[in-house]
């Protein structure tokens, strides 16, 4: 069926799309953190990450770990990083998204560094998938 074109290429469709208009069709989520504070609440934080066994990933001294899931060109990324320059330190982002073009995008911002966040491909409707981070070490997941 042609829908079944549609999900099996969704990627490539989005890459398209990205390709076409960058960063510039959706726009920042200013208000993310009036409306979402959770999302850079000290009291949610669960400190640096200490599993049972000793395992190193990005992130991992932070006291507060953030999962965006279909950050997109980083229209939600964004507003965390500025409020991040604004003063609210230790706090890690992870940002995935199944197109490589929005993933290279949130890559590209004069926000983004890798101290502070992790932008990687990741289509979370597959099967087995495998994260950047150990399992129970995410404080806040936004799906915006």
């Amino acid at each position: 069926m042609f829908s079944e074109h549609f999900l099996k290429n969704a990627a490539n469709f989005w890459d398209e799309f990205y390709d076409h208009h960058e960063s510039h069709f959706f726009k920042n989520r200013k208000w993310l953190t009036r409306e979402f504070p959770e999302l850079l609440d000290r009291s949610l934080a669960s400190g640096p990450f200490r599993p049972s066994e000793h395992v190193d990933f990005p992130g991992q001294s932070s006291s507060f770990r953030v999962l965006e899931v279909g950050c997109g060109a980083g229209n939600t990324v964004t507003p965390i990083l500025e409020a991040k320059e604004r003063g609210v330190e230790d706090t890690f982002i992870y940002a995935c998204d199944f197109s490589e073009k929005a993933v290279a995008l949130v890559r590209s911002s004069y926000l983004y560094r890798p101290e502070h966040c992790l932008a990687f491909e990741q289509d979370i409707s597959k099967p087995n998938l495998t994260w950047p981070f150990p399992p129970g070490s995410i404080d806040v997941i936004c799906m915006i």
